[in-house]
């Protein structure tokens, strides 16, 4: 059976109370600076738009679309701070803060003292999970959930008692908040099995584990209904049109999005190959560790560094096969699985620390250097469509009466969110099918406003042949047009009665 691993030397110690308190100031300020700096995306706002309803609503809304409601049901809580972009997003940023805590108690309780705050470090400064400890979605929710869990699982495999209840909330919260949970709770039982054949876990622990699995199972059980109704609904379609059948290209992006984050493709050329090499460097090491299982390394550690691989190669891996069936990888989804891949660097760079201590230090600060330089270039670079400040260009040059179209329907939600009331925004929700019913929507339309403003995400799956385009072409004329950076094109329409 699991048992408490031992404290590193007081030397390295970096894990006391003002040790982490240094590095959740890190955590905090990366994650609050500039945190309102963007507009809102569609995803975002759509949150704002289901969070702001009564809980019963929000669970029905959440029932039609692709996401669990737990995420939505907090945010509607959350709203008592405001509905500003910093207000809406502060509550994934407490989050993100949250999960460095998490991850540091996690591994010190499985690594030890110097992997835990060096694994927090790491988290803390990942340039991945601060972009979504800023976005006002639940991957940063799913992922506090998935560290919760795997920490109160590995306290509950020694401990036993209340550890297990713990355990089963927040699986349980974590299969309401995305479904992605759903993989690390198999990483979770392949680790179990794992302890399980190494004869750690024996006689009653192996009853409480099923048990565990049962009691979080029954407790999602009531929304087992609705998953099912969403995937035979086509939900989460989107992913197929943007990611598709993913190829090994995905699994490389990914682990560069858990490295230099999601701006790679702006950091110099030999900062990112840097990171890349420094990264690689690290887990060879964790593995190299791992592989040798010398005499000197506790029994639980080794079990520790068993568990951060199968939490961090099984559900993708998993994910990755599955979407072969149907699609359903985004680099977004695999956030939860960020924190085990931060501690296992973090175990690699800590075997060098006590035989070159200098060469050691050198590692741990180039990958938090190259995690800054990410995150540095990911703050500079606009990486949303800025929706407030074509909001702001249509109200100011909008006449009375005018109507502003959204194509697809759905951006309907970030253009009412900015106008507030200040522009007549119409959501054709959805767009007809043929272009002779476009048509006759388009002729409703001019008997009763003469000027469109038709907001046209280009090239997007929602009207990819531009049918509502060419139908207002026929009916009037086109006034003016301009480009909208990450949005689309933006035309104003003067119909004829």
């Amino acid at each position: 059976m699991l048992a408490p691993t031992a404290v590193t030397s007081a030397r390295w110690r970096v894990g006391s109370t003002a040790g982490l308190l240094l590095i959740l100031l890190l955590a905090g300020a990366l994650r609050f600076w500039g945190i309102g700096a963007e507009s809102l995306w569609l995803d975002e706002a759509t949150s704002l738009v289901v969070a702001d309803n009564p809980p019963a609503t929000i669970v029905a809304l959440t029932a039609e679309d692709i996401h669990p409601p737990l995420y939505y049901l907090l945010l509607h809580l959350w709203l008592i701070f405001g509905r500003s972009e910093a207000a809406l997003r502060s509550l994934s940023a407490v989050v993100g803060v949250l999960s460095v805590a998490a991850l540091y108690g996690m591994g010190r309780e499985l690594l030890g003292e110097r992997p835990a705050a060096l694994g927090a470090l790491f988290l803390a400064s990942a340039p991945l999970h601060i972009w979504y400890s800023q976005e006002a979605r639940m991957y940063a929710l799913v992922t506090l959930w998935a560290v919760l869990a795997s920490w109160l699982m590995v306290r509950a495999l020694r401990k036993g008692g209340w550890w297990w209840a713990g355990y089963v909330l927040c699986t349980a919260a974590g299969m309401y908040t995305h479904y992605y949970m759903g993989f690390v709770a198999l990483a979770q039982n392949a680790f179990a099995a794992y302890l399980l054949v190494r004869r750690r876990l024996t006689g009653r622990r192996v009853g409480h584990w099923l048990l565990a699995q049962l009691a979080w199972i029954l407790l999602f059980a009531p929304w087992l209904p609705v998953v099912v109704r969403q995937i035979q609904g086509g939900g989460g379609a989107w992913v197929g049109y943007a990611v598709g059948r993913p190829g090994l290209a995905t699994m490389a992006d990914t682990f560069i999005g858990f490295t230099i984050g999601p701006a790679r493709a702006e950091v110099p050329a030999l900062v990112r190959r840097a990171a890349y090499l420094l990264y690689v460097l690290a887990l060879a090491l964790a593995g190299w560790r791992l592989a040798r299982r010398r005499p000197a390394e506790a029994p639980e550690v080794l079990d520790g560094a068993v568990l951060c691989a199968l939490w961090f190669a099984l559900p993708l891996a998993t994910a990755w096969l599955a979407s072969q069936v149907k699609p359903l990888y985004s680099l977004r989804y695999a956030l939860p699985f960020l924190p085990p891949f931060c501690l296992l660097a973090a175990w690699g760079v800590d075997v060098v620390i006590p035989r070159h201590k200098a060469a050691g230090l050198l590692l741990a600060g180039a990958l938090l250097a190259s995690n800054l330089a990410g995150t540095a270039v990911m703050a500079e670079l606009p990486q949303k469509p800025d929706w407030r400040q074509l909001t702001a260009t249509l109200i100011a040059e909008a006449q009375a009466g005018d109507l502003v179209v959204p194509e697809p329907f759905w951006n309907a939600k970030p253009l009412r969110y900015y106008a507030g009331g200040r522009l007549a925004v119409y959501d054709l929700a959805p767009l007809p099918a043929t272009p002779e019913e476009v048509q006759r929507c388009v002729e409703e339309l001019g008997s009763v406003e003469r000027r469109i403003w038709l907001v046209e995400d280009v090239g997007h799956y929602g009207d990819p042949d531009r049918l509502l385009y060419q139908a207002l072409m026929k009916r009037g004329r086109r006034v003016q047009s301009f480009r909208a950076a990450g949005i689309g094109e933006i035309t104003l329409f003067e119909l004829s009665r």
